[in-house]
């Protein structure tokens, strides 16, 4: 793109002497009409594979959202270009480039012209409002419009110069021929056919996105809800801790983590549950909690299991790591939804909140 578009296909036009192309500032300006419309056809595949394939997972409204605002910047940075293309030209001394200019605007030429600055100046506004660029029909319709408003745009670099040339007997409107538009609409044709077969037979979505959704869902086997609180805030606090750490461990096993970071990653877990058991039995020795030496027993008993997995990881026994997952959908499933829910209204009587 750099090489080819900036110097070489832009150079073609500003080095020659036809009206409309001889303009110094072609090559930043095909530049950014390359990447303008590039942004513009990936928000449209982006919004139709998200639709067709169901890829609402990995193609999410903030990546979206975030392609609109570079699009925006783009298109921004497309339009100066094009306003410093008209003052030169208007303000300069070379009267045949001035015609074309004008003739864009009030001649044959006039609707695509305008069609061109409604769509790439006006449109990009769109994705300024943020509630529009949350709505995917809205964006489609958007990048649609965008790529008109390219295809527009290189229509006006090409047919007024080529129908206004030095030359008065050459001059003419240029429509293009029933042939010269069936190659156009069948490069569209096959460009789609061949980026259908391509989503279809080569996976589209790269392995990084894949483990990073796999992260995601890894680390939330255990969604913090109502159903783990127990009303008392400094509890709940802790037990959020715990319900965080359980899905830390979970995804650092499955994603077979080093030994050392599973090590720190228990050692934390039983800091964590030592410091909630601790915290629980003051407050069930202050107000008298009738089950308070069993509730003590059960604590003891799972704050011994990890310890003992603890004395198991530094003696280099690798199947804690197949147990340690298990010990866990007890500890939050029996002990902090089913034992310690039983202290709840106990607690709401003695005014523990």
């Amino acid at each position: 793109l750099a090489v080819s578009v900036h110097s070489i296909v832009s150079a073609d036009f500003a080095v020659s002497i036809m009206p409309g192309w001889h303009v110094t500032s072609f090559p930043p300006y095909f530049v950014s009409g390359a990447l303008y419309s590039g942004c513009a056809a990936i928000i449209t595949l982006f919004i139709m594979l998200r639709y067709f394939f169901k890829f609402e997972q990995y193609m999410t409204k903030p990546i979206l959202e975030k392609v609109c605002l570079l699009t925006f910047c783009i298109a921004m940075i497309w339009s100066y270009l094009n306003l410093v293309e008209f003052a030169s030209v208007w303000y300069g001394h070379d009267v045949y480039s001035k015609e074309v200019l004008i003739g864009k605007a009030t001649g044959a030429y006039a609707p695509v012209f305008w069609t061109m600055i409604f769509c790439g100046f006006i449109v990009p506004f769109a994705f300024l409002s943020k509630k529009l660029r949350n709505n995917l029909t809205v964006m489609f319709i958007v990048s649609l419009l965008l790529n008109l408003g390219m295809f527009t745009e290189r229509w006006m670099i090409v047919a007024p110069t080529l129908a206004n040339p030095h030359e008065v007997h050459q001059a003419g409107v240029l429509w293009g021929t029933f042939v010269e538009w069936g190659i156009i609409f069948g490069s569209f044709g096959w460009f789609g056919m061949l980026f259908l077969l391509f989503v279809k037979v080569v996976p589209s979505i790269s392995m990084y996105e894949v483990k990073e959704l796999v992260f995601h869902h890894r680390k939330e086997i255990f969604r913090w809800n109502k159903g783990f609180s127990v009303g008392i805030e400094s509890i709940d606090k802790q037990h959020k801790s715990l319900v965080d750490l359980t899905n830390e461990v979970h995804f650092a096993i499955s994603n077979r983590k080093d030994r050392d970071v599973l090590r720190k990653m228990v050692a934390q877990l039983a800091d964590c549950i030592q410091i909630n058991f601790s915290h629980e039995e003051e407050l069930m020795s202050k107000s008298d909690y009738p089950a308070y030496k069993a509730h003590k027993a059960e604590h003891n008993l799972l704050a011994g299991r990890v310890i003992e997995y603890q004395n198991r990881i530094e003696f280099g026994d690798e199947t804690v790591f197949d147990e340690l997952p298990d010990f866990l959908n007890s500890l939050l499933i029996n002990h902090l939804k089913g034992t310690d829910m039983k202290y709840v209204s106990y607690f709401n009587q003695h005014g523990i909140t």
